[in-house]
């Protein structure tokens, strides 16, 4: 399992990826948690505050940032006609009604 971090005075967010079958690297590790997802540490206590653990969808995580003062992020792809109905502006985020 890889992970990318990135951490605040309290709290750290780690981007947790599947390790690849084919990595002459990682191969002969026998590590029981091979997860995708992006964990969040408690630091003051070292605990686990929060878990999202994608079981299909994705294989690896690139990166992870804070969005300051966004309380709903999404992510979108052009496989749905679901991101047509979003916009997005410097400080909002506005779906359009459907008729």
């Amino acid at each position: 399992m890889f992970a990318e971090w990135i951490y605040t005075k309290i709290i750290c967010f780690i981007g947790l990826s599947k390790l690849r079958k084919n990595s002459s690297t990682f191969a002969k590790l026998n590590l029981k948690a091979n997860e995708a997802g992006i964990m969040v540490v408690h630091l003051p206590t070292g605990s686990i505050a929060g878990k999202i653990t994608y079981q299909t969808s994705l294989d690896e995580i690139y990166d992870v940032h804070i969005l300051p003062g966004k309380t709903r992020p999404n992510i979108m792809n052009t496989i749905r006609p679901d991101y047509k109905e979003g916009v997005t502006t410097p400080n909002s985020t506005y779906w359009a009604k459907k008729k």
